[in-house]
């Protein structure tokens, strides 16, 4: 069975990434933007999903740095 647990930690990422990148984006918007071209987001893990979120947010971060 999957940790229960991890479902906080993904939605607390994914909420984070999404006032990042934008609140006017839509849902599946948010997850195209973050999920690599060619991969079907249905397949990943959730592991990756929160590694891909995390890069993401770093990316954001970074580029307000500059």
């Amino acid at each position: 069975m999957r940790d229960p647990k991890r479902i906080y930690k993904l939605l607390d990422k994914l909420a984070i990434l999404w006032f990042e990148m934008g609140v006017d984006l839509r849902f599946g918007q948010l997850i195209m933007n973050i999920v690599p071209s060619g991969f079907d987001p249905f397949y990943i893990e959730d592991d990756v999903i929160i590694k891909l979120i995390e890069r993401k947010i770093r990316e954001l971060e970074d580029a307000k740095k500059d």
